[in-house]
């Protein structure tokens, strides 16, 4: 169940959201603000697992509860925001997306609303992204998860892992990781790219060669990102941590 909380002062549209977030099965309206101020208030409470948010608001506008939100250290990797502005203005200053998981126009909303919110239930819906597991593999590849080259690393990987088909179009998630952390899909790329060298320079050949498939013969040669990810999310799908 997804839990959900709307933040919108205009009361037709808190009742098109009450009329349809309710009749879904697997959605759980949990709250509604009024105000960018008790919005943060209500969410750091609530914890909703999706935020459906206006930018124009009382007393807080939308950016600066983004912002806000941002600053929270338990949410910082979590894209669980849906803007839904008519202010055109503000969303061209939306620059802070980290947090972003879409944007909707209100003039679109009858279109575009319940593709978005479908997108982001059939995301939720897939298993727990399994971090410890990954953070100890990627200690074991040489590579520090904790750092601030790694992230884009997790980040492609945890896309992946939501949804394979993105593989099929890497550039993808070079773009939508570029879109959420307000860079060129270049510097992702770059990044990515640093990191699996590293962890092809500095790992053992017998390791390489378990995790990726790869023959002794073959390991030095450079993985391609996309050769790389494929089988970071296999492992993540078929071992299992003690």
């Amino acid at each position: 169940m997804c839990n959900v909380m709307v933040v919108e002062d205009n009361m037709n549209i808190v009742s098109f959201y009450q009329k349809f977030l309710t009749k879904e099965k697997d959605i759980n309206l949990v709250g509604i603000s009024y105000n960018g101020e008790t919005a943060i208030e209500m969410y750091k409470d609530l914890k909703p697992d999706l935020l459906i948010l206006d930018l124009d608001l009382p007393k807080i506008n939308g950016l600066e509860v983004i912002n806000q939100l941002c600053l929270l250290e338990n949410t910082e990797k979590k894209c669980n925001i849906i803007v839904v502005s008519g202010n055109s203005a503000l969303r061209q200053q939306l620059f802070n997306t980290k947090k972003v998981y879409g944007i909707v126009p209100k003039i679109d909303i009858n279109n575009m609303f319940q593709n978005v919110i479908e997108d982001f239930v059939k995301d939720f819906s897939v298993n727990e992204f399994p971090m410890k597991k990954l953070t100890d593999l990627l200690l074991e590849l040489n590579l520090n998860p904790y750092s601030n080259s790694c992230s884009y690393l997790i980040d492609a990987i945890n896309l992946a892992y939501t949804n394979n088909k993105m593989l099929d179009n890497i550039q993808k998630i070079y773009d939508i990781i570029a879109f959420r952390s307000n860079c060129s899909s270049q510097k992702i790329k770059s990044s990515i790219r640093s990191s699996i060298r590293t962890a092809n320079r500095f790992t053992s050949s017998e390791l390489l060669c378990s995790i990726f498939f790869i023959t002794k013969y073959d390991y030095n040669k450079i993985l391609s990102p996309k050769h790389f990810l494929n089988c970071i999310v296999y492992y993540l799908n078929n071992t299992y941590s003690e």
